[in-house]
């Protein structure tokens, strides 16, 4: 709740900030917008899917728009994509790099999964100890 609570109030900043929206018009706009996204899995998770893919997909095509607009892409902006090695450290670097990445999408790849019964998995009989026996003995 406490997470919601800060969301809410953080994006009615970001758009008082960024667009000079009032804070109080910001915050209904705000739970309109996602309470609207979260009405679109009634209409089936697909749907939902695309919307969330649609939005995260916005937001480069803005970035690219404006920097061919800005004509801001030179041979000196390009050549910093060209990955280069300096020694050893910009080496230990780029696989601590590497290693984040692919831990980090092992990990969220796994929170989907469903595991379900295991099919070689036998159900252990209920153990009994002295304890759950009778405690006097113990």
């Amino acid at each position: 709740m406490a997470t919601d609570l800060a969301e809410f109030v953080g994006a009615a900043i970001a758009l008082n900030l960024l667009f000079d929206v009032p804070l109080l018009p910001g915050r209904p706009d705000h739970s309109g917008r996602r309470f609207g996204i979260l009405a679109l899995q009634n209409r089936g998770y697909r749907t939902f899917e695309i919307a969330i893919v649609a939005l995260l997909c916005r937001d480069p095509v803005r970035f690219l728009y404006q920097t061919f607009v800005a004509e801001a892409i030179s041979t000196k902006l390009l050549s910093g994509f060209v990955p280069g090695f300096s020694g050893s450290d910009s080496i230990l670097l780029a696989t601590g790099i590497l290693g984040a990445t692919v831990i980090a999408a092992r990990d969220l790849s796994a929170l989907g999964a469903d595991p379900g019964p295991h099919p070689h998995r036998a159900t252990m009989p209920r153990s009994t100890s002295c304890c759950a026996s009778s405690a006097s003995t113990c």
